[in-house]
């Protein structure tokens, strides 16, 4: 977990940099307009689950939507974030797949709080919660 002020904003000035970094290339951008609400395939993300765009413009939000012209509503996000970055102590793909066992095993704990579950359902539908995430 990440607690100082000026890790968080360091952390969040590089997140703004990919995001620069990100809008310079288009087929980057084309790639994500493909698969971001396709209107010509039945993959991808549905723009429905773009949510909202971030208010301030030092969010701790990457907009993956950005490039997809659609209305979307706008909300403020917490100005100073928790954050928590999953390390290991060496970068070989042995380590990799150590980082994805942690984050699996994360997942599955988050999974299983039945209580918020079961409060986040939609009683619109039939649907089961697996997990909610806000990852950056």
């Amino acid at each position: 977990m990440i607690d100082d002020s000026e890790e968080v904003s360091r952390i969040i000035r590089l997140l703004h940099s990919a995001d620069l970094s990100e809008q310079a290339d288009t087929a980057r951008t084309a790639e994500r307009q493909a698969w971001i609400g396709g209107p010509h395939r039945d993959d991808g993300i549905p723009i429905s689950a773009l949510g909202p765009l971030p208010t301030g413009p030092r969010t701790a939000v990457r907009d993956l939507g950005r490039a997809v012209a659609v209305g979307r509503d706008h909300a403020a996000f917490e100005s100073a974030p928790t954050l928590a970055v999953l390390s290991t102590g060496h970068d070989k793909p042995v380590d990799w797949v150590r980082a994805g066992q942690a984050l699996q095993r994360l997942l599955l704990e988050a999974t299983g709080q039945e209580d918020l579950r079961w409060l986040v359902r939609s009683p619109l539908t039939a649907s089961h919660l697996q997990i909610i995430m806000r990852l950056g």
